[in-house]
């Protein structure tokens, strides 16, 4: 396969493991990967490194997408529970809504939901950046250690329960927040990260409409 060309995999052709063995046998010069016709498979490309760009077309289950790292990864459809889960790095854009625990446990890379996320979003997270568009569920960054989960939309209930690190940043309202998580003032550094964390995820808006909530032991 040239440099040029794009690998196909067709999901109601291959079965999960057919997918995931031609995907570990890819050879370093693939550049560019789509996943078409996908009907909510769960766990699919766990643990992926290769980096690539890697476009999936349809609906995912749960647990997708685990553990990535490197790939530039675009969604186009819905996905269910703890999409992005511990992924180190790369990016994944889903446009669409997520169900709950989107990005639990991460420690870098960047996760775009273009639409709602479930509850307990960015739970564990000890790295990276979350952007949703639209609202979350309630216990948003749930035991969130560090990193940043940005929500263009409103926040559940007990938004940052348990929660010792990082920072969110909030443009609508809030149901209520966990008693040790405080709204703080927004500084130029929060101005400046937020219009960087909207470029990257494509998301039109200014930083001055957000306002900024951190854990009181920070």
């Amino acid at each position: 396969m040239s440099i040029s060309e794009t690998l196909l995999l067709d999901a109601q052709e291959l079965s999960l493991q057919q997918i995931h063995e031609k995907l570990d046998s890819l050879p370093t010069s693939t550049t560019a990967i789509e996943i078409a016709r996908c009907k909510k498979p769960d766990l699919l490309v766990p643990g992926f490194k290769h980096s690539c760009r890697l476009s999936i077309q349809g609906d995912l289950g749960d647990y997708c997408l685990c553990g990535i790292s490197n790939a530039e990864v675009e969604v186009r459809g819905n996905a269910g529970f703890g999409l992005g889960e511990a992924m180190e790095s790369g990016s994944i854009i889903l446009h669409g809504n997520a169900e709950g625990a989107t990005g639990a446990f991460n420690s870098g890379g960047l996760i775009a939901i273009h639409g709602n996320a479930g509850q307990r979003t960015a739970a564990g997270m000890c790295g990276g950046e979350i952007v949703v568009t639209g609202s979350i569920g309630p216990q948003g960054a749930f035991a969130m250690m560090d990193g940043i989960l940005l929500v263009y939309g409103a926040a559940g209930a007990m938004m940052g329960q348990r929660m010792i690190g990082g920072t969110i940043y909030l443009r609508g309202a809030v149901e209520s927040i966990a008693p040790h998580l405080e709204e703080s003032r927004l500084k130029e550094a929060d101005r400046l990260r937020i219009g960087l964390l909207l470029l990257k995820a494509g998301v039109e808006g200014v930083a001055r409409d957000f306002r900024v909530f951190r854990p009181t032991n920070i």
